[in-house]
């Protein structure tokens, strides 16, 4: 099996599986939502669209269609959210570190 595609295929299904959990119980994701957030947008609208575009990237992630812009994105998109993630459980802020560090070894 490919290197890159071992590389690509645990942050794609993580996203992919988390993109589900948030549709499916999205109040469950809600706690990780910053504040200054869910008091312009609502919650469920917030987790519907994070939930989304998580599904969306790790399709695209999975399916190597044009991997040259899409893990880019896909690391923008895991950088946006460590901050956040540290602030909630710094154990989950580590793990997309861990995530986002794969994703630049792909990218170098």
């Amino acid at each position: 099996m490919n290197k890159e595609l071992l590389i690509k295929l645990g942050p794609a299904l993580m996203m992919i599986l988390f993109g589900i959990s948030q549709m499916m119980n999205p109040e469950m994701w809600f706690k990780y939502i910053p504040t200054f957030v869910s008091s312009l947008v609502s919650p469920f609208i917030v987790m519907r669209l994070h939930a989304s575009v998580n599904i969306l990237l790790g399709l695209l992630l999975l399916s190597g269609w044009r991997a040259d812009l899409i893990v880019p994105v896909v690391i923008v998109w895991f950088l946006s959210i460590i901050p956040f993630a540290f602030l909630s459980d710094w154990t989950i802020g580590l793990r997309d570190t861990a995530v986002s560090l794969g994703l630049i070894s792909l990218f170098v």
